[in-house]
């Protein structure tokens, strides 16, 4: 499928899409793909596999839905999709990369709100103690400032920013991350069973079981 760079339609790219999410940029001129790429990382989680596109859609997005081969002990049913997400291409210092975000549609499905004001985190410090959440959207912007790691605790999975790395790791999975402004910038989504981690405006995607 063809994309714009940073939204240009004068600038695109075509995308070749495997099945475990690593693809290549290229051009395709209706008969051959002429790649401008080697292979690159697609997600960087443990869960995602055989995600497929939806086509034609209005104002040329293009949606991802991923199969999550995510185990439902307990439950008529096994394994489930992940949340659709939109696909976009990135300028970076490298060049062109893909980027996921979850569709503006889901906004839908919230329900109660929680916002916390700014302020400084003492080490330990859980100003999310008091709540007792199954599924949720967590949107966090983070100054690291001083401190070598940064996360959270999710359903007691650990979610930590390595500061001097500048990489993020939950479940094992680890992905590149850059601070900008000295800031970390995180979207998780959590399902009953799964976790899908948003950072570095898409580029870092890490859907997890």
């Amino acid at each position: 499928f063809e994309l714009p760079v940073d939204g240009d339609p004068q600038n695109t790219r075509w995308v070749l899409h495997g099945a475990n999410s690593d693809y290549m940029l290229g051009r395709f001129d209706g008969t051959t793909f002429t790649p401008d790429t080697p292979i690159l990382k697609g997600h960087r989680g443990n869960a995602f596999y055989a995600a497929q596109t939806f086509s034609d859609l209005p104002a040329g997005r293009r949606v991802q839905i991923g199969w999550g081969r995510v185990p439902m002990p307990g439950m008529p049913f096994n394994q489930q999709m992940f949340f659709p997400c939109e696909l976009s291409l990135r300028s970076t210092p490298a060049g062109p990369r893909l980027a996921w975000q979850p569709v503006r549609e889901l906004a839908a499905l919230r329900g109660r709100h929680h916002r916390l004001p700014p302020g400084a985190l003492a080490p330990g410090e859980n100003p999310l103690a008091a709540l007792r959440l199954r599924e949720f959207e967590l949107v966090t912007e983070i100054e690291v400032g001083a401190a070598t790691a940064v996360g959270f605790t999710l359903r007691g999975v650990p979610v930590v920013y390595d500061v001097r790395r500048q990489e993020l790791t939950a479940e094992k999975c680890t992905a590149p991350v850059p601070l900008e402004d000295g800031r970390l910038r995180l979207h998780l989504l959590a399902d009953r069973r799964s976790l899908e981690i948003f950072a570095d405006h898409g580029r870092a995607y890490l859907p997890l079981k």
